[in-house]
């Protein structure tokens, strides 16, 4: 219908892909391109073009885009195996007080004591922690898990703020001061939020390992996002080494890896992520040392719970 608007406010060419179905059921993908035939005093007559069948090419897409998905997954699932030492201690710290909170409680009923505001308070805090370790499991369980074909509603701050408390373990490990500067008005873009995590989450674990080529005492790791005329930035920037001149270039590669035993995909796949989401991802050099990664996205739709579509 909008194709038919255009004609009628003077559009004489156009082109447009849709969808058909057969008597079977089966789908037929379709790309028209055609121009507006008009009579001597303009008036819309038809059109005349071509009409030709993209169907293999949409599939080839498709299954593309479903290998990449399979890839992501897989390096998710990698990622959480080389995260497992500090994701351990970070649910052993809730583990650890809900047993010393229920062993207090249990030497105090047993010696008689009735229950008294100090036990009530100890089985409170018990339930804290227990839900604690719950969400942090939770939390996990997601980001390893397959992701819906569907694009959402997705709050790029809500995606940093989950990521730092993934990373948060390894960070203070290795002393690492993480600051975040979200634009305060919650910028919101159409996409996978679990995909989007991914990315984020990658970039901060390779400024983690550049981080600790520096002392202890100048570790900085900085996210920031801001919104700008419907285009969301997202930046991870340290103050690390940086990237050598010579190997910027091949930054997105695949297979482009210094780490012993890695696959080099890191990158690849989130240069493949954003590009799905209909952005861009770069590198930069910060102003005295280190390096920064710069991703705009667009904002999502005002209309998008109505659109929700497979991504393109």
């Amino acid at each position: 219908m909008a194709t038919f608007a255009d004609i009628k406010s003077g559009r004489n060419i156009f082109d447009m892909e849709s969808i058909h179905l057969k008597k079977d059921g089966t789908s037929v993908y379709l790309s028209f391109n055609a121009v507006v035939m008009r009579d001597a005093d303009g008036k819309v007559m038809g059109t005349q073009g071509t009409a030709k069948d993209i169907s293999d090419r949409v599939r080839a897409e498709e299954i593309t885009r479903l290998h990449q998905t399979e890839l992501a997954h897989v390096t998710r699932v990698s990622t959480m195996g080389e995260m497992a030492t500090s994701l351990a201690h970070e649910l052993n710290q809730p583990l650890t007080a809900t047993m010393n909170y229920i062993d207090g409680c249990l030497l105090r009923l047993k010696s008689g004591e009735p229950i008294s505001p100090k036990i009530v308070e100890a089985l409170e805090k018990t339930s804290q922690e227990t839900h604690r370790a719950g969400d942090i499991i939770r939390q996990l369980r997601t980001f390893i898990g397959k992701v819906d074909q569907k694009f959402e509603k997705v709050s790029i701050n809500d995606a940093v703020r989950v990521v730092a408390a993934m990373a948060r373990p390894e960070l203070q490990q290795h002393r690492i001061d993480l600051r975040l500067d979200l634009d305060k008005t919650d910028p919101i873009v159409a996409g996978h939020e679990i995909l989007l995590q991914q990315v984020i989450l990658n970039l901060v674990r390779n400024a983690t390992e550049a981080l600790q080529k520096m002392g202890v005492n100048q570790r900085i790791l900085t996210i920031s996002t801001a919104e700008n005329a419907g285009e969301i930035t997202l930046v991870v920037s340290d103050n690390g080494p940086g990237v050598a001149a010579d190997k910027v270039e091949h930054l997105f590669q695949p297979f482009n890896t210094d780490k012993e035993g890695g696959l080099g995909l890191g990158l690849a796949i989130c240069r493949s992520v954003i590009e799905s989401h209909g952005g861009q991802i770069g590198f930069a050099p910060t102003a005295e040392q280190g390096a920064a990664f710069n991703i705009q996205l667009p904002s999502a739709p005002l209309n998008l719970d109505a659109e929700s579509v497979v991504p393109k």
